[in-house]
């Protein structure tokens, strides 16, 4: 997602709970850093207060908006290595 520099997430719900839900979304990243040489990993915890609007609905993949299955990926590229 190039808006969000690639950071995303994902939830499931219950539809029968249909209307606005307030959550926190707990998210915890590791920033590294140099100490005597060596990388240390810091934790980083962020609280996001967000709202989660529920529907009664036919289940669609929130990205592309299309019924339920995979998220539309590029094919890979196939590269051959040259062999020594």
């Amino acid at each position: 997602d190039m808006r969000t520099d690639g950071w995303y997430w994902s939830a499931t719900v219950d539809t029968n709970k249909v209307g606005r839900h307030q959550c926190d979304v707990h998210i915890q990243l590791f920033r590294p850093r140099i100490e005597d040489s060596t990388i240390v990993w810091d934790p980083e915890v962020h609280i996001l207060t967000m709202d989660l609007d529920v529907r009664h609905i036919t289940q669609v993949n929130g990205f592309t908006g299309a019924g339920i299955g995979y998220l539309p990926f590029a094919q890979p590229r196939i590269v051959e290595a040259d062999h020594v």
